[in-house]
């Protein structure tokens, strides 16, 4: 008997103790981040749009497709405002972020119907979930293109990009365009609604340099303007491809918190 007693104290002590623990457990405060990233794209009905969202929390409905019942893009007072329609969610890797691990999702979106330019400087990401929950999260620059043009004046054949040295932000400083024939003179370059960039041109190799700025840019169209007043554009290519961005990207992260379920 003296024995049962004994196992049965050294018993309800553990048990104790395991909730004693766990009652002093920092408590975890679900939220969003998003990192503040330039978004250029060029129209096309096939063209996707991809945006990150980091979640410190499993099985919370912004990570599950059937949960999602409206998104949009706006500024922040919604005078200007775009339908975003969601293609699927990806579930990717993880990250660390103030010793938190953060799961990161991509949205993939649509690319809504352009027949002109689109351009938000200040850009918002608006969700409403299945459950009414609404979220607001700031997500950077948003320039969407729209060109007219069957122009081929540059016949290239390879794309590539870099970041600034000893950089480690998760942005492009130069896209190297190799080509095989250029046959106009080339007036002015663009990679987004208001980034005109410049260039140089040796040995059949077009350099675009693009200049610093506190915002990610990893995938971008590139606009070409000829001195005969041709376009020709050159679809979303993705540069650079990085596995630690909130280790890398510090004051360009936005946080917000949300409710659990």
């Amino acid at each position: 008997m003296k024995h049962i007693l004994t196992y049965f104290s050294i018993l309800l002590i553990a048990v104790m103790m395991v909730l004693i623990i766990r009652s002093n457990e920092p408590k975890i405060s679900p939220k969003i981040l998003t990192v503040s990233k330039y978004y250029s794209y060029l129209y096309d009905s096939d063209q996707k749009i991809s945006v990150p969202i980091y979640l410190n929390i499993d099985n919370h409905p912004l990570s599950l497709m059937e949960s999602y019942a409206h998104t949009f893009i706006s500024n922040e007072n919604e005078t200007k405002k775009l339908e975003f329609d969601l293609y699927r969610v990806e579930k990717m890797g993880m990250e660390t972020y103030l010793n938190e691990p953060y799961q990161l999702y991509h949205l993939v979106f649509i690319m809504p119907y352009l027949a002109t330019d689109y351009y938000i400087e200040d850009c918002y990401l608006n969700i409403t979930l299945s459950n009414d929950q609404q979220i607001l999260v700031y997500i950077g620059k948003m320039s969407l293109l729209y060109i007219n043009s069957d122009s081929n004046l540059l016949d290239w054949t390879s794309l590539s990009g870099i970041k600034k040295e000893n950089s480690f932000l998760s942005r492009l400083s130069e896209i190297h365009v190799r080509f095989s024939t250029l046959n106009n003179e080339i007036e002015s370059i663009r990679i987004g609604n208001d980034l005109e960039v410049t260039f140089l041109i040796d040995d059949h190799l077009l350099v675009i340099q693009i200049p610093d700025e506190s915002y990610l840019l990893d995938n971008v169209p590139i606009i070409i303007t000829f001195s005969n007043t041709e376009i020709q554009g050159i679809m979303n290519f993705k540069y650079i491809n990085d596995y630690q961005i909130l280790k890398e990207s510090g004051p360009l992260i936005n946080s917000y918190a949300i409710d659990q379920t």
